[in-house]
C-alpha cells in the first residue's frame, strides 16, 4: 500500500542478554534467583520479542509471583499463541492486566482517556476516577459519614494509582520531595493496548491527524465506536468544532477535549451531553463557558485549565450540585468567580494555579474543601 512504509512503526528491539537484564532486575528484586525461576524467566524474555518495554512490564507482573507453579501459569498461558501480529504484542501486557484486580482494570482502561504523550497529573488522573464512582465502600463503612466514605474512597484511588504503577503502566515520572510520584505520562504501547480493550466504549477524534494526512493506531473512529459509547477524547485543530456525529453520542460519561493550536475558538455545545460526570476542556480554545452547562446534572469533574482569554465561570456553574473537582490552571484572564459559589455542596476539591487576578471564591465552607493554589 503507498505510504504504508512512512506509517510503519518500527519498535525498537533489544539483545536476549539485556533483555533479560531488565527483566530479572525487576522481577528478582530483594530476593536470590531461583535457578527454576530463571530458567522461567528466560523463556518469558524471549517471548517478549525483543521489546524493552514487555521485558519491564512482565518483569513488574513477576516480582508478585513466589512460587514455580505460578510462573509456569504465565509461561504457559494460551495468550501466547494468540497468531494476531499486532495482538500478539500485546500479551505481555495482557497477562499483567489479567492479574489486576477489578477495580484496578477499570482504573487503568479509564486512561486511554489521556492522549498520547500526555503528562498525567496524579491528583487530576485521581479526581477524574473518584468521578466517575468506579469505588464502592467496604461494609463497614457503610453506617459512616460522607466525609469519612470519601477520604476512603480517596485512600482507594490513590493505592490503585500506586499499584499501576509498580506494574509499569506508567513512566517518565517525576516525583515530590518525599518520593511521591506528581506527575508521568504512559508509553505508546499501552496507549494502544488500552485502546484495544476499549473500543467498543471509548473513541478519539483526532481532526490534526486527519488533516496531515496521518492515519490513527488502534484508536476507534467515531463512526464506528458503539452508540453507547461512555468516553470520548477530542483533539481538534483550529477551525475545527465538535464533529455533529460526537454530538449523537448521548451515552457519554466523559468529554476529554484540547486542542493543537490555540489561533481560534471553540463553541461549546453541551445540551446532547447530559450523562457527562467528567468535563475536561483543558486547552480547548474557549472564550466563555456556555449557560447550558447547568444541564450537566450528573457533572462532577470540570477543568478548564489552560484557557488563556476566558475571564468568568457563569452563574450556571452554581447549578451543579453534584460536582466535586474543579480546576482552573493558567487561566490569566480569569478574574470573577459565580456570586452563589455556595450552592456547591459537594465540591470537595479547588484547583487554582496562574490565574494570578483571581482570589479565593468567597462563600464556601474552606474547612470542607481541598484547596490548592
Amino acid at each position: 500500500m503507498m505510504g504504508a512504509e512512512e506509517r510503519m512503526i518500527r519498535l525498537e528491539v533489544l539483545t536476549k542478554e539485556v533483555c533479560w537484564s531488565i527483566f530479572s532486575k525487576i522481577a528478582f528484586f530483594n530476593r536470590e534467583q531461583n535457578s527454576q525461576l530463571v530458567r522461567i524467566g528466560r523463556e518469558l524474555v524471549h517471548k517478549c520479542q525483543g521489546l524493552p518495554l514487555a521485558a519491564k512490564t512482565l518483569g513488574s507482573l513477576m516480582r508478585l509471583k513466589r512460587h514455580v507453579h505460578q510462573w509456569n501459569y504465565i509461561l504457559n498461558s494460551a495468550l501466547w499463541n494468540i497468531e494476531d501480529v499486532q495482538v500478539n504484542v500485546f500479551v505481555p501486557f495482557m497477562l499483567s492486566y489479567h492479574d489486576l484486580p477489578p477495580l484496578e482494570k477499570v482504573c487503568l482502561l479509564y486512561c486511554c482517556v489521556f492522549p498520547k504523550d500526555h503528562v498525567i497529573d496524579r491528583d487530576e488522573l485521581i479526581t477524574m476516577w473518584l468521578s466517575q464512582d468506579f469505588f464502592s465502600p467496604s461494609k463497614n463503612l457503610e453506617q459512616q459519614d460522607l466525609s469519612c466514605i470519601e477520604q476512603w474512597f480517596e485512600l482507594q484511588a490513590k493505592d490503585c494509582f500506586e499499584n499501576l504503577a509498580a506494574r509499569s503502566f506508567f513512566q517518565d515520572f517525576k516525583k515530590d520531595n518525599d518520593g511521591r510520584i506528581e506527575k508521568c505520562k504512559m508509553h505508546d504501547l499501552i496507549h494502544d493496548f488500552l485502546q484495544y480493550l476499549t473500543a467498543k466504549e471509548y473513541f478519539m477524534v483526532d481532526t490534526y491527524s486527519n488533516n496531515q494526512g496521518r492515519e490513527g493506531t488502534v484508536s476507534t473512529t467515531v463512526n464506528q465506536a458503539n452508540e453507547k459509547a461512555r468516553h470520548a477524547t477530542l483533539l481538534l485543530e483550529s477551525d475545527s468544532q465538535i464533529p455533529e456525529s460526537v454530538n449523537m453520542k448521548r451515552h457519554l460519561r466523559t468529554l476529554f477535549i484540547t486542542s493543537s493550536d490555540g489561533s481560534t475558538f471553540l463553541r461549546l455545545n453541551l445540551e446532547n451531553f447530559k450523562l457527562v460526570r467528567t468535563l475536561h476542556l483543558s486547552g480547548a480554545r474557549i472564550v466563555e463557558i456556555p449557560k447550558e452547562i447547568k444541564e450537566l446534572i450528573h457533572l462532577r469533574y470540570l477543568c478548564i485549565s489552560d484557557n488563556y482569554h476566558l475571564k468568568e465561570l457563569p452563574e450556571q456553574v452554581c447549578d451543579l450540585y453534584n460536582l466535586m473537582t474543579l480546576r482552573i490552571y493558567r487561566c490569566p484572564e480569569f478574574q470573577t468567580w459565580p456570586k452563589q459559589m455556595s450552592k456547591l455542596k459537594n465540591l470537595r476539591y479547588l484547583y487554582v494555579k496562574g490565574c494570578d487576578k483571581i482570589k479565593a471564591p468567597a462563600g464556601l465552607a474552606i474547612w470542607d474543601i481541598k484547596i490548592f493554589h
